[in-house]
């Protein structure tokens, strides 16, 4: 028998429904569609935006199974996160110092930058992501987003 709080988290997140991406319609006139248009796109990112992190997660885990080459990056960003000391633990301590850490950052975004372009060209990602670099929250693939299991299952996944 499961806890009730995660039987909780598994109806609140149940009850989130990925919005519908907005389309083109090229029935009516051209500027009146653009404007329609967006409008559309932005009602769709401001749905998106209020979005669960743990329900944006887990869409992310079920489209990426179908992607093996993303999980791999997913994979490398995740290690080299643990490599700096940011894991799923509570309290955060940097394994080097703070310099380095900025340093080593930087190549971290370059591969977040790169995961997240290939989910855009992959058409699972419709807005740009952001890297924080802060040690308590580098964004929406923080390991502490992802469930025990998600992450288990990308640090342990093979080519």
């Amino acid at each position: 028998m499961r806890p009730q709080w995660i039987r909780t988290s598994v109806r609140c997140m149940s009850d989130w429904k990925v919005p519908e991406k907005p389309s083109y319609n090229t029935k009516i006139p051209p500027i009146l569609r653009s404007l329609k248009y967006v409008q559309a796109a932005d009602q769709y990112q401001n749905q998106l935006d209020q979005a669960p992190k743990q329900s944006k997660i887990t869409e992310l885990m079920n489209r990426l199974e179908q992607k093996p080459y993303l999980m791999v990056v997913l994979r490398d960003y995740q290690e080299q996160l643990k490599r700096l000391g940011i894991d799923q633990r509570p309290e955060r301590e940097a394994l080097v110092s703070k310099w380095k850490f900025y340093i080593l950052a930087i190549k971290l975004k370059q591969l977040h930058r790169a995961f997240w372009d290939q989910c855009e060209y992959n058409d699972i990602s419709s807005h740009k992501h952001r890297f924080r670099m802060d040690i308590n929250d580098v964004g929406l693939l923080d390991p502490r987003n992802f469930s025990k299991e998600d992450y288990d299952k990308i640090m342990s996944f093979k080519e």
